[in-house]
């Protein structure tokens, strides 16, 4: 099976799994803003969520609790903001297939004045191999491409991880092997979360978080390599979760900032900004309040940026 033919199987897979109310923009330095949301996986009975990576024909699988915690502003008291399985494809020598494998894992790095919530970021487990040339009998036993461990060795911290890898690389099959390990629940019906017509992947709402939030990061930090925003629209992940939108700033050195945004006073200072000649005096007020937080010493965007 050539390149193109598994990429476009990979993407039918992610395609195939119900949408959910987990809603993503990401910004990256010298790219329009990618937005959509996050997929319902479930593997071995587990409940995963499935989104984009950055790189091409990329993809990262997360658990739901992980999701949740970040959501729910419960961070701190788990230390992961973020812990995933990334799998991708990359050309290979001779036309070969790569199949690329990573965990990431997060771990809270000790706050000092002045700092906001900050993460490590540990990649090291990593196991890629080429396709097609997997363990027929334990695809734990697989020998990882340039290197002379297994995968079982590389995810021993979290066997999890190769059922993950496993369902992908079915997927990258095609055919009703791969639909074999389609797993979720319809999403919910309700109506978005809105203000005047501002939602969060609505353009103006996209503008105003790439004008305050993005943009200025990447005055503080020219290592910035990307912030994601994420949103629970309908509450999926507990009453009360579209309360914050959080924003997970990633930076060159392998670490992580978050910054918490109220959502509906969000909503209208983005309205307010949009609209500055009709805007009322609510949203004029939600707009400053929005300026002062971000621009605030201790709490604002500054100390997300500041290094640990």
């Amino acid at each position: 099976m050539d390149y193109a033919r598994c990429a476009e199987h990979l993407a039918a897979f992610a395609e195939s799994l119900p949408e959910t109310g987990v809603r993503f923009v990401r910004f990256a330095v010298g790219a329009a803003p990618e937005r959509g949301a996050l997929r319902k996986w479930t593997v071995n009975g587990t409940r995963c969520y499935l989104g984009p990576d950055e790189a091409r024909d990329s993809w990262c699988v997360y658990r739901e609790s992980a999701v949740r915690r970040a959501l729910a502003r419960r961070v701190s008291e788990w230390g992961d903001c973020g812990n995933h399985v990334a799998f991708g494809i990359a050309r290979g020598p001779g036309g070969a297939i790569v199949v690329q494998t990573h965990k990431a894992v997060y771990a809270e790095i000790p706050p000092e004045p002045g700092t906001g919530l900050t993460f490590s970021r540990d990649g090291s487990a990593a196991c890629n191999f080429l396709f097609g040339e997997t363990d027929s009998e334990s695809f734990g036993k697989t020998k990882c491409y340039g290197k002379s461990a297994l995968m079982e060795a590389e995810y021993s911290g979290d066997p999890f991880s190769i059922d993950i890898v496993q369902g992908l690389y079915r997927a990258l099959g095609g055919g009703d092997e791969a639909a074999a390990v389609v797993g979720g629940d319809a999403p919910r019906c309700a109506d978005p979360v809105a203000y005047k017509g501002v939602t969060f992947v609505s353009d103006a709402f996209v503008r105003f978080l790439s004008e305050k939030l993005f943009v200025p990061m990447r005055r503080l930090r020219d290592d910035l390599a990307s912030a994601q925003v994420l949103f629970d629209e309908y509450n999926e992940l507990g009453e009360g979760a579209n309360r914050h939108v959080v924003v997970m700033y990633d930076f060159a050195d392998d670490w992580r900032s978050l910054f918490y945004v109220h959502t509906a006073a969000a909503l209208a200072a983005a309205y307010a900004a949009e609209n500055p000649t009709v805007a009322n005096a609510y949203e004029r007020r939600c707009l400053q309040g929005f300026d002062r937080a971000v621009a605030h010493p201790v709490t604002g965007i500054a100390a997300a940026a500041a290094r640990p």
